[in-house]
């Protein structure tokens, strides 16, 4: 594996801001990848990456433990558990709709997107990385729930 620095501005597009690379930085590299330009033509290596790992969620009797790995800036709560665990899940229990627990609070499905969500309710869902995130469409479920990296989820 290689890591290298997208340093080399013929291949990126100028932010108006200091967020949301993904639009200025990931997406022109990556088109000019898929069209055959060499990789070292980026720029440099990092020899020394940060590589974090993400634990996988454990069973404890009939329910899936997972952890809150993430809080993003809207208050999104974003765990260890993904799509494939929530199949591994439903194909070991039989349940086709499991109860997501955080604390006390109990969400009884996902929603597909955040505005099928209802304002001040928590809601959960598969993002677009494929892990199973909690939000409040207009809120934040950090702050309402008291919740931070580390709190424990669980599908039952």
């Amino acid at each position: 594996m290689e890591v290298r620095e997208i340093e080399n501005a013929d291949y990126q597009l100028t932010s108006p801001g200091h967020t949301f690379d993904g639009r200025y930085l990931f997406a022109p590299a990556a088109a000019w990848l898929a069209k055959g330009e060499p990789v070292s033509s980026f720029g440099r290596v990092i020899g020394d990456p940060i590589m974090r790992s993400i634990a996988d969620p454990i069973w404890q009797g009939q329910s899936l433990v997972g952890q809150i790995e993430y809080v993003d800036r809207f208050g999104n709560l974003i765990s260890n558990i993904t799509v494939k665990h929530i199949g591994e899940f439903r194909n070991v229990t039989g349940c086709t709709t499991p109860t997501i627990r955080i604390g006390e609070r109990k969400i009884g499905r996902l929603v597909t997107s955040y505005t099928e969500g209802q304002p001040n309710c928590l809601c959960a869902l598969v993002n677009s990385n494929g892990f199973l995130e909690l939000f409040i469409k207009e809120g934040s479920a950090a702050d309402s729930l008291d919740v931070s990296a580390g709190e424990q989820i669980y599908l039952g």
